[in-house]
């Protein structure tokens, strides 16, 4: 069968002209999905819509599946909340021009509102909730077999006008995750060495600008977590209630290995590693970048720590991937450690954490940590951190970002938001819908797009970030957060 995977980044069109695009990095399990697919001998292949329309001059999916002569099956990721408009209005285009293609849409967004998709979106066929590997295989070789729908796991379907959810009984394990690779750029055709820029300002850019002459690559080692952090919708309880994976786990070792090297091969600067559950990742690491360095990689690493860890831990980084350009991002949130461990459920000393990157800063490697502001922080809590800040930068040569954080599906306060004193939170489909197609900024009106009320948002934010420092990101996560359950 012939099988496209769409990304739909966020398009912002305020006026119909187009102002920014944003969530240009697709949700790392693509490249996986497509490769089992591939190589079961289906035609799977990646089609990413910011490449489409800015390097490649399509329209949308419509004009690049004429210009293949057809698709008998297209898989939709709608990962992060942020997609969800632009992706439905594609569905929606992409089902009047060819009515007869069915339309699976799966990732993390999906998975929690796959039943308002199938009731709101008539271009939605099915939805695949959790993770897709198995589902997805499942679903194309029924269809290609005529076979009934009743044994894909994870499926959400309509039958006699009523939505039915299959039980997510699929995550993936060591024995399925066996050889899949999720580092195939050549599956992405027309840009196979395409590295998004993680947002891109069409005002100020021009279209060839889309693409980042860094080439970092998104890799997926593994998936779930140990830890609920309050504003996570990729924590331990979202991915057992929505996703019915009970507990984290790695790829294997060899299998990531495989994708480094042939990332390096293909040309890639660095990759991108976003998955660090405590404490279980400190094993795993260890051997990985041992290997790595005895494979005698040149390729530079960002790394996502979720919590700190040992100078030896940090020494075996280094050893495998210290060189200029490596780089490790901490996410204290606040300075206030009794304020951290009120929303991340987890804790640590702020010596502890400047020991990580005082450690790290002597062994040449960068620390980027990301702050930012909850409601009901004081004033004084933000001239405290901004002083911390300024320390950081002093003593370690550390990147501060500040960032408020925005209201995300299956978040612990998104779901009990009157735990953490959060007041009007953004709770439906349809707050996130209109979100996302009426109000069209980005970072710009932060007490509209933050999805709960912290009306002193900007007045904390021009305390917090003095006026010689990086503009302040849109409230988006500096990179995929959390890897999700990876979208059909």
């Amino acid at each position: 069968m012939r099988v496209r995977l769409v990304h739909v980044p966020k398009f912002v069109a305020p006026h119909g002209t187009l102002d920014a695009v944003f969530v240009n990095i697709p949700a790392m399990g693509l490249y996986g999905l497509a490769d089992v697919l591939d190589r079961r001998g289906h035609d799977a292949r990646l089609v990413h819509l910011g490449v489409e329309r800015l390097l490649l001059g399509r329209a949308g999916l419509a004009d690049t599946v004429r210009a293949e002569g057809g698709v008998d099956l297209v898989g939709f990721s709608l990962h992060w909340h942020h997609q969800l408009a632009s992706t439905l209005a594609e569905i929606e285009a992409f089902h009047a021009a060819y009515p007869e293609v069915p339309i699976v849409v799966g990732g993390l967004t999906a998975s929690i509102f796959a039943a308002e998709l199938l009731e709101r979106a008539p271009g939605v066929t099915w939805v695949i909730r959790g993770e897709g590997e198995q589902p997805l295989v499942a679903l194309v070789e029924a269809l290609e077999s005529g076979r009934g729908l009743e044994a894909v796991p994870n499926l959400s379907r309509r039958v006699d006008g009523r939505v039915v959810h299959a039980p997510a009984s699929f995550h993936a394990t060591p024995a399925s995750w066996a050889k899949v690779a999720y580092g195939r750029p050549e599956l992405l055709p027309g840009a196979p060495g395409f590295s998004p820029r993680y947002s891109f300002d069409a005002r100020a850019q021009a279209s060839a600008d889309y693409a980042n002459p860094r080439r970092l690559f998104y890799l997926e080692t593994g998936r779930g977590c140990t830890r609920s952090c309050a504003f996570c919708g990729g924590g331990a309880a979202a991915y057992r209630q929505f996703f019915g994976r009970p507990r984290p786990g790695f790829r294997a070792w060899d299998d990531v290995l495989a994708d480094l090297v042939r990332l390096q091969q293909a040309g890639y600067d660095a990759v991108y590693v976003s998955y660090d559950p405590p404490p279980i990742s400190d094993a795993y690491y260890s051997v990985l970048f041992n290997r790595a360095f005895r494979e005698g990689l040149t390729l530079q690493m960002e790394f996502e720590a979720f919590d700190l860890h040992t100078p030896v831990f940090w020494d075996g980084f280094a050893n495998a991937f210290g060189r200029a350009g490596t780089r490790v991002a901490f996410s204290p949130e606040v300075a206030d450690a009794a304020v951290r461990r009120r929303f991340k459920g987890f804790g640590y000393a702020n010596a502890d954490l400047e020991a990580n990157v005082r450690h790290l800063a002597g062994l040449g490697v960068t620390s980027v940590l990301y702050f930012t502001l909850f409601p009901g922080t004081t004033p004084d809590q933000a001239r405290a951190m901004r002083d911390w800040h300024d320390e950081l930068r002093a003593r370690y040569g550390a990147e501060i970002l500040t960032m408020p954080i925005e209201m995300e599906p299956g978040a612990p306060w998104h779901l009990v938001p009157a735990r953490w004193g959060l007041e009007g939170a953004r709770r439906t489909f349809d707050a996130f819908l209109a979100r996302h197609r009426d109000v069209q900024t980005v970072g710009r009106d932060l007490p509209t797009e933050l999805g709960y009320r912290f009306d002193e948002v900007d007045a904390l934010l021009a305390i917090v970030t003095p006026p010689s420092a990086p503009e302040t990101p849109a409230p988006e996560p500096a990179a995929p957060a959390e890897p999700g359950p990876e979208p059909a």
